[in-house]
């Protein structure tokens, strides 16, 4: 896809590869014939993020897993659900101040299963990120979202 982008832009203008403009992007794309979203599914992915849809993906992720940098942990948020939704739905976006863990994370190394820790290869651990569980809770809202328009984008594979 990547190619066949480059591809078109290469025919649109040189100058677009190195610094495309957002009227250059946009006459790109409408030029193509893209699906879109109907008004009924833009207002869906736009609507408001209520309290409640945040305590149902509160309730609705895995617990055991580890925390991020903040230590809260899932059985944190799950306890504290009703107290802790507020500030993650649409409180935090009409301030236009998301909480600054969604921009933090910690990545870290652990070990591969059925791997030995005393050998002394590379390939023995592989990388992992951690990330806040207020970031897993608005990842896991938008994701839901999302999944109730997109086979109108994407078709289905058989």
């Amino acid at each position: 896809m990547l190619f066949i982008i480059t591809t078109q832009l290469g025919k649109m203008g040189g100058s677009l590869l190195t610094n495309p403009s957002s009227n250059d992007i946009r006459a790109f794309l409408s030029s193509l014939s893209l699906p879109t979203l109907i008004e009924e599914q833009r207002d869906l992915l736009d609507a408001p993020i209520t309290v409640e849809e945040v305590v149902g993906v509160i309730g609705s992720l895995p617990s055991g897993k580890s925390p991020g940098l903040d230590g809260f942990t899932a059985k944190f948020y799950k306890c504290y659900a009703t107290e802790l939704a507020p500030l993650l739905s649409n409180e935090a976006f009409e301030t236009s101040c998301l909480p600054p863990t969604l921009m933090e994370s910690v990545i870290t190394v652990v070990l591969k299963s059925g791997k030995n820790p005393t050998d002394k290869t590379n390939k023995k651990y592989r990388p992992i990120s951690l990330l806040g569980y207020d970031e897993k809770v608005l990842s896991k809202l938008l994701s839901l979202r999302v999944n109730k328009v997109i086979t109108s984008l994407v078709a289905k594979l058989t």
